[in-house]
């Protein structure tokens, strides 16, 4: 055999080596591929709890932990986004030596997505706190094999936001009403441009859960608590900032994620 042949005979080794083993790779992990990793629907719920809080005509009374009366007389919150997180996990070696790994339409292996997260659900809706509905959304389809917490978000309006207002212009929140202490009845009004997020545990009937993608679809509601809205501030030496910032905190700390439905498993 000359030196040519040679040569020849370990080019076509290389291409074997780089077409032919991925191919085999592929084909194998159709075939082994974890159960835990495929695909399912998520149908999010945004709703509310008014409990706690007295109704006055159209306007919410609030009995604050400072010994403040509030009365609201006009609200709005920019619901920005909705997701579920999924938990922390290792995925097997096959996954991982395939996790790169682009098949010839170009998408990705499942479990593997890029870009935004796709349990990750823009709503971006101007919620108004007198007139409270429960919103329903279109199915968004999820691939990590189990979700351990909710997150929300609020962020300020845009032009694009749904129910979009002139109070709510450039704002997360707008607040208007008035507060009594002692007798003493003082008109406010409270806004900002900030935003603020946080993430919540899943609870069913039973306590504390997780849930994971099955033949069902996952069905998730987000429950805003109008109670506690206004506790902790204190009217009379608050910043106007703080002030704000202590009732967007107030707001999403209060927010509970409940699971309608779902494959679910204790913590």
């Amino acid at each position: 055999m000359n030196q040519k042949s040679r040569v020849i005979k370990k080019i076509l080794l290389t291409l074997v080596l780089v077409y032919a083993v991925p191919a085999v790779a592929l084909t194998a992990y159709k075939f082994l591929r974890p159960k835990t990793i495929s695909s399912g629907e998520l149908n999010y719920v945004l709703a509310w709890d008014s409990s706690g809080v007295k109704r006055e005509g159209k306007a919410w009374v609030f009995g604050t932990n400072l010994g403040y009366t509030v009365r609201l007389t006009l609200g709005f919150i920019n619901g920005y986004g909705l997701q579920l997180m999924s938990c922390p996990h290792s995925h097997s070696w096959l996954e991982s030596l395939l996790a790169g790994l682009k098949v010839a339409s170009g998408s990705v292996l499942a479990g593997h997505s890029q870009g935004q997260d796709p349990a990750a659900l823009q709503i971006n809706t101007i919620q108004n706190l007198l007139e409270l509905q429960t919103a329903n959304f279109t199915a968004v389809t999820v691939h990590e094999p189990n979700y351990c917490q909710g997150y929300f978000v609020a962020t300020r309006a845009t032009p694009n936001s749904k129910n979009l207002n002139a109070a709510m212009a450039g704002k997360s929140i707008f607040l208007r009403g008035t507060y009594t202490k002692n007798g003493v009845t003082k008109a406010f009004s409270l806004s900002s441009q900030n935003a603020f997020g946080d993430a919540h545990k899943l609870f069913d009937l039973n306590g504390q859960v997780h849930v994971g993608i099955s033949a069902g679809p996952i069905r998730v509601k987000f429950t805003q608590h109008l109670k506690g809205l206004f506790d902790n501030l204190e009217f009379k030496t608050d910043s106007a900032f703080t002030r704000s910032m202590t009732v967007l905190r107030n707001f999403n700390n209060q927010i509970s994620v409940g699971m309608l439905s779902g494959k679910v498993h204790p913590t």
